[in-house]
Formats: structure tokens, C-alpha cells, sequence
């Protein structure tokens, strides 16, 4: 994210392409890394030629730069079992087909937000979908509508030398596996207190599973499994929708189940609907109970926090941001909150753990990402799944609006 408009569009994580490796003291054995790989370039190409050595590869995120040239690996385990932050490594395209590395060509654009259906949002929509990163200077986008504006199809065609053909995305129902083809999480938070409520309540009313599994567990699980599967972001208003349609229905939609050592199987099985197919996922993770630090002074809620709104945390910092040096204001709100080693240690992942949004000449919105494995944070629409009455310390969500240049 190296200019403002990519850091206001990057709802998910992202990576640039010359993002620094920081070793960490305490690591995780995870493969032999190559310094280049020769595939068709895209994540999954790529990670079928990682687990060849052994590379765990649910571990990693994986972005691509323009040209398709490099990709950056961001390990998105528990941050002390780390091999490392990031790393970067050569791409040697096997090929610069576009109909070879544009593969899923099912995209359900009509279960976008209507102002997302355009050509910047769809290209990222289908780069997520396909796990690559073609740009508008490699490729020609052209939307095909019917005669009351609805996109039918999407045709992408080479720009350049550097690539070569053409393919079709059809608008059309897509299958769940291709909005979350990352199933096996890991490590995340979730309060083992929830999870122990959640687990009384299955065993006092076992027929409403779907109930107490969309409201307890779902939300709190899509906020890593969104991490890892970036394309959910465009889905996300309608997915709150379905949740809360999914609560009372006959059919078993939801079974999520835990053994004594909080490892988790949420199997999926929704139906049919206006974007998916009839398909079942199961998302398995390991849940460690939610002691993430918050972005506060304490590193802890503040006492105004309430868990049924939006919170506002007020910050300064002594230094005026604009469109040029807006990527800075992470790096130097960590730094205040945690220190220097701290923020150094993160500097090629802060900016990805955070929305930047609302900037002004005087002041900007900072909000943690919920999903991130260092900073505490949660979903406003994902919490309007949970009972209102439900207490629990972990369950906040807050903004941080950072003023510039003056304490007064």
C-alpha cells in the first residue's frame, strides 16, 4: 500500500512487493523457502510448489506484485512461533497466458454492493478469486451489460507484450469453495469463555445449534477466515444477511464442534442462494483464548468502552499526514502505543492491520482490522449476530480518530 487510494480500497490484507524479512527469537519449523520459483503466478500454483519442501502453506498469505514478477509471504500464525514477518521471493512465470492464470471464471458480481460493481473493485474481485495480480497496465477490462445496466459478463484482454489472450468471467452463481478456498486456519483468537457458553448452551438445547453457532462462534471464526480469504470482503453485507436468515431454519446450516483442547470443526452447509451454490465447507482451527492487546494506551478496552456500539478512541500525534506521507501514521501510532522495537519488528505488516480511512487536513480514522493476528478488534456487522446481552470483555469494536500536529 504505498499510495492512498490502494490503502482506502485494501478492506483485506495486502502486501508490497519489497517488503523487508524480520527474523523473530522464537520460530516455528516450516520448510525450506526457495529464493525463486518457477509457476504459473498465481498462490495457487505457487503453494502446491511450497509443499514440496515441506512449506505448511496454510500458514502463509500470499500477494503477488505488478508483472507478477515477485510475491511477498506473510506467515498469519501466532506471531511468536513466526519463521518470519514477510518474505519476499522471484517469480518465473511459467507462462503470461491470462486464460491459464485467470482459471475460477465464476463471479457472482450481482451479490456485490452496487457501488463496487465497477471495473477497479471487479479486477480485484477476480485477482482475489484467481489468487494473482493482474493491473489495469497489463490488462483491458471490459464490462458487458444487458439493457438495464446489469453486468452479464466481464472480458479481460492483454495489454502489452508482457502478457498474452483473453478471458471471460461470467456473472453467475459461484461455488463457496472459490469464496473461501483456505479452510484450515490455525491458530486464532476466540475467548474460551464464549466457547465454553457456547458449548452449555448445545448441550441444553441441541436443536438450535444453528442458532447458538451463528450467534457464539460464526462471526468471530469469518473474522480470521476473512483474512485468509480475502474475496469475503465483497460478500460481506450479504453475508450478515444470510446468518441471521440461517438462525431459525429446519435444516442443519451450522454444526461447529470443539474437543477438550478448544481445537474447532465448523462444517458449513448453506443453501442455495442468490450468489452461491449448495455446497459444504469446514473451516477447522485452533482457538486460543482472545488475550490480543488492543491499539489503547493500556492495551486494554478503555473503561468508556461498551460493547453494543461503535467506540471512538481520541488520539494525537504531533505531526500533520497527508495523500504523500499518510502510510507513515500506523507505523508512528504503534511506535506510541508499543515502542519502537515493537513497531520495527511489524513495519512491513503494519499497514495491512488497518483501515485508513476519513483522512482530512486535520485529522484521520485508524481502525484495527478485525482478524488480526497482533491487535484485538471486532466486526460491527459480524457483532450484530451475538445477543446484545452477552457479556464478555473481549467483544468490543472501536475506531481510533488520530488529530494532527497540536495536544490542544
Amino acid at each position: 500500500m504505498k499510495k492512498l487510494l490502494s490503502i482506502l480500497a485494501a478492506v483485506g490484507i495486502t502486501a508490497s512487493a519489497t517488503t523487508t524479512v524480520v527474523a523473530c527469537n522464537t520460530t516455528k519449523k516450516s520448510g525450506y523457502f526457495r529464493e525463486a520459483y518457477s509457476v504459473i503466478p498465481n498462490a495457487f500454483s505457487l503453494k502446491e510448489e511450497m509443499k514440496k519442501d515441506g512449506v505448511n502453506v496454510d500458514d502463509y498469505n500470499i500477494t503477488f506484485s505488478a508483472e507478477l514478477e515477485q510475491a511477498t509471504l506473510r506467515y498469519m500464525g501466532l506471531p511468536t512461533t513466526q519463521p518470519f514477518v514477510t518474505k519476499t521471493v522471484k517469480i518465473n512465470p511459467t507462462t503470461k497466458d491470462i486464460s491459464k492464470i485467470i482459471t475460477k471464471r465464476s463471479l457472482a458480481i450481482s451479490g456485490f454492493e452496487k457501488e463496487k460493481q465497477n471495473e477497479t473493485d471487479i479486477l480485484r474481485a477476480i485477482n482475489l478469486l484467481n489468487q494473482t495480480n493482474l493491473t489495469i497496465n497489463e490488462v483491458i477490462i471490459n464490462l458487458e451489460k444487458d439493457s438495464e445496466g446489469n453486468i452479464n459478463e466481464v472480458n479481460l484482454e492483454a495489454k502489452n507484450d508482457s502478457f498474452e489472450g483473453e478471458v471471460k468471467i461470467i456473472n453467475e452463481l459461484m461455488n463457496w469453495s472459490d469464496l473461501i478456498p483456505f479452510q484450515n486456519l490455525g491458530d486464532i483468537y476466540i475467548s474460551h469463555k464464549l466457547i465454553d457458553l457456547y458449548n452449555q448452551k448445545i448441550i441444553e438445547n441441541p436443536h438450535k445449534q444453528n442458532l447458538y453457532g451463528i450467534s457464539l462462534i460464526m462471526p468471530f471464526v469469518f473474522e480470521f477466515a476473512g483474512t485468509r480469504n480475502l474475496l469475503m470482503e465483497f460478500f460481506k453485507k450479504s453475508m450478515k444477511t444470510w446468518g441471521m436468515s440461517w438462525y431459525f431454519s429446519p435444516d442443519s446450516i451450522v454444526t461447529i464442534t470443539f474437543d477438550n483442547d478448544y481445537h474447532g470443526t465448523f462444517v458449513l452447509n448453506p443453501p442455495i442462494n442468490s450468489s452461491f451454490n449448495k455446497e459444504q465447507i469446514i473451516i477447522k482451527f485452533n482457538a486460543l483464548d482472545d488475550e490480543r492487546d488492543y491499539v489503547t494506551s493500556t492495551h486494554k478496552p478503555l473503561e468508556e468502552f461498551a460493547s453494543a456500539k461503535e467506540n471512538i478512541v481520541e488520539e494525537v500525534l504531533l505531526k500533520h499526514y497527508n495523500n504523500d506521507n499518510i502510510e507513515e501514521i500506523v507505523g508512528d501510532l504503534v511506535t506510541k502505543y508499543f515502542g519502537t522495537d515493537f513497531a520495527n519488528k511489524y513495519s512491513s505488516v503494519l499497514n495491512e492491520d488497518f483501515w485508513i480511512t476519513d483522512l482530512t487536513a486535520t485529522s484521520v480514522i485508524l481502525t484495527p482490522k478485525p482478524g488480526s493476528m497482533l491487535f484485538n478488534n471486532h466486526d460491527k456487522d459480524a457483532l450484530t449476530l451475538v445477543p446484545k446481552d452477552l457479556d464478555d470483555e473481549n467483544l468490543y469494536m472501536y475506531k481510533i480518530e488520530v488529530k494532527f500536529g497540536t495536544a490542544n
